[in-house]
Order: C-alpha cells, then sequence, then structure tokens
C-alpha cells in the first residue's frame, strides 16, 4: 500500500526513488553513526557505551531518514517538473514539516491526492503512537 503511493507516485506509475538513493541515504545513516560512535566518548566523559550506542543509531537513523525525503523531494519534483532546489530546502529546514507541505504542494500541482493522503496518514497515526 505504501509503495503504491509514496514511493511510486508519479502519474505513469514509475518509482520515484531508485537504488542509488537507497543506497545513499543508507551511506549517510552508517556515516553519521560511526562518526557519532567515535566522537561522543570524547565529549561525554564518562558515558557508558550503550548509551553511545543507542544515541549514535537513533541519530544515525533520522540522518538516513532526513537523507531519503530529500531525495524523494529531489527526484519526485524534477520528476514533476516542480521547483525542486526550492522544496530541497524547505524539507531540509522543516524536515518532516517540509516533507508534508511538498507532497500536499505536490498532490495540488498534479490533481492526485492519493499521493499525499496515505504518507500523511502514516505520520499522523505515529506521531499518536509515540
Amino acid at each position: 500500500m505504501f509503495d503504491e503511493t509514496l514511493l511510486e507516485s508519479s502519474p505513469s506509475r514509475v518509482p520515484v526513488l531508485k537504488a542509488k538513493h537507497w543506497l545513499l541515504s543508507l551511506a549517510i545513516g552508517a556515516v553519521v553513526f560511526l562518526a557519532l560512535y567515535f566522537i561522543l566518548p570524547m565529549l561525554v566523559f564518562g558515558a557508558e557505551q550503550k548509551v553511545v550506542l543507542a544515541q549514535a543509531g537513533i541519530l544515525g537513523g533520522v540522518a538516513a531518514g532526513t537523507a531519503l525525503m530529500l531525495c524523494y523531494v529531489v527526484a519526485d519534483a524534477r520528476h514533476q517538473k516542480l521547483p525542486w532546489l526550492i522544496w530541497f530546502i524547505i524539507t531540509l529546514l522543516f524536515n518532516a514539516f517540509g516533507f508534508v507541505g511538498y507532497l500536499i504542494y505536490s498532490a495540488i500541482k498534479t490533481d492526485n491526492w492519493k499521493r499525499a493522503t496515505i504518507p500523511i496518514a502514516y505520520m499522523v497515526e505515529g506521531i499518536i503512537v509515540a
């Protein structure tokens, strides 16, 4: 269901996110994780290794998710011939709020609301559950 809306949201049903986008996001998350794993113990003296591992893992996951959102916005905006640089900056600055804004904007421009409703519903559900 999720794949049919967000990941394959173009009118021609061509997947927006390619393997290179997933690999780039994974690489960014891994780099952030490794950097924090080795830097945090120097900044926080006496921190337990479990705590450092958890913090580095969480922030690495956030970095990977943010990178994937940015990849999606740029790829989809280019495909839809929308101003991708503006939406890249908005998503970078406002993260999930910018991403939801892009989904709504692109749904208005393409007159395809299915592409925005289900991902936004998943985000709202996640916020409610959290």
